[in-house]
């Protein structure tokens, strides 16, 4: 996940990261493993189930990605002349679009170009294992967080409370998986990549999104377990430094989205 502060990394953003800003993320997220990791539970009685479906992510089986660029690039420069005479508020987000396609795409393709072919577009596997309570998501891509996102809380909501996204699954690079405002509204070196590489259809997040509720739906009904028993634990000497900035808006975070959640 790139943490918000990266400056250059989230779009057109002013936010400047730092390197104490990437230290704190670390090490809350460390302790937090700590703290996780000691209250595990195991237990003999187990059922597993899988389920997995393939489907079509993209738009091209086959096709040269300068050649995409270029067609992209004119298809976008005719819409922002179109938008200009309506007066549309959109010029402005268009035009910054093109501007990074331009800059970006200008650095890639001067050090190479390749010809994209699959063998079978249709082959994308979506997969989910059921370990008791526990679903975990396979994909073969790197998915935007908005899309794990929703479907952990869509699952929620079914009464699947442990759900899990593992990204690039089996080994595979579906390419990422941005969503459609970061198509529309952000863009930047994800979304240049999906639409230009690797010709990802815009709605691929969606369908991804429907088809692991629907696996998970598969595997089994929820299983229906009270909470288990809150033990609070405390941070290591010294250690409590590193989380202070992040904890109240953490903890907030948590209160407000998650059935579970452990304080630090």
């Amino acid at each position: 996940i790139n943490p918000y502060t990266s400056h250059g990394y989230t779009g057109w953003t002013d936010k400047g990261g730092t390197v104490e800003d990437a230290e704190k993320i670390g090490k809350l997220l460390a302790l937090e493993a700590i703290i996780v990791a000691s209250q595990i539970q195991t237990t003999s009685d187990v059922k597993i189930s899988a389920a997995s479906t393939m489907k079509r992510l993209w738009e091209e089986k086959s096709f040269k990605p300068i050649e995409r660029y270029k067609k992209l690039i004119d298809e976008k420069k005719q819409r922002l002349e179109l938008l200009r005479k309506e007066g549309s508020e959109e010029v402005s987000r268009l035009k910054k679009v093109i501007e990074y396609m331009e800059k970006f795409g200008s650095s890639i393709f001067t050090k190479r170009e390749y010809a994209v072919k699959r063998e079978n577009p249709d082959k994308s596997e979506i997969q989910v294992l059921a370990v008791n309570d526990l679903r975990l998501v396979g994909v073969g891509g790197e998915l935007f967080t908005e899309y794990g996102l929703e479907i952990k809380e869509r699952a929620l909501q079914m009464g699947y409370k442990n759900v899990f996204i593992i990204e690039l699954a089996n080994g595979a690079w579906d390419g990422y998986i941005p969503t459609e405002v970061a198509y529309l509204y952000e863009y930047g070196y994800e979304p240049f990549n999906a639409e230009v590489l690797s010709a990802l259809l815009p709605e691929a997040g969606k369908i991804i999104v429907n088809a692991a509720l629907d696996l998970i739906t598969k595997c089994g009904k929820p299983i229906e377990r009270p909470p288990r028993p809150f033990i609070k634990l405390y941070l290591p000497n010294g250690e409590a430094y590193a989380v202070t900035p992040l904890m109240k808006s953490r903890l907030d975070r948590l209160h407000e989205s998650l059935p579970y959640h452990h304080e630090l």
